[in-house]
């Protein structure tokens, strides 16, 4: 799809000159925010790449089974803000794999339920 491909092509911009990248368009100071950004573009390509698909469980009037993903993504964010982090990158990399997983989930319940409600057609 061209949402994966934008994505795919945003991280990699991000990873591989985004430090540079801030640096030159806002000031040397904000090379480390380039840093942050270059972990947390992938948390948010999952995000990205998702996105489109979120109206599905409310199309097939799954409204119970989005509500729980909601539900739970909201706590395990709650929990992530009130952890402790011994730095900025370590809360980063958390919430990253956090969304990768949240995501990843949210997807896979999205294509069981499409699927299961096209076979029931």
């Amino acid at each position: 799809s061209i949402l994966v491909f934008i994505a795919i092509l945003v991280v990699a911009i991000m990873y591989l000159a985004g430090p540079y990248l801030f640096g030159l368009v806002f000031d040397e100071s904000y090379r480390i925010s380039g840093e942050y950004a270059r972990i947390l573009s992938v948390a948010f390509m999952f995000q990205f790449i998702g996105a489109p698909i979120s109206i599905t469980l409310t199309a097939l009037k799954k409204l119970k089974v989005q509500g729980l993903w909601q539900a739970g993504y909201f706590l395990v964010m709650i929990v992530l803000l009130f952890s402790n982090y011994n730095t900025v990158n370590h809360f980063y990399w958390t919430f990253t794999f956090v969304n990768i997983i949240a995501y990843t989930v949210y997807w896979s319940l999205t294509v069981y339920q499409a699927r299961r409600h096209d076979r029931l057609l």
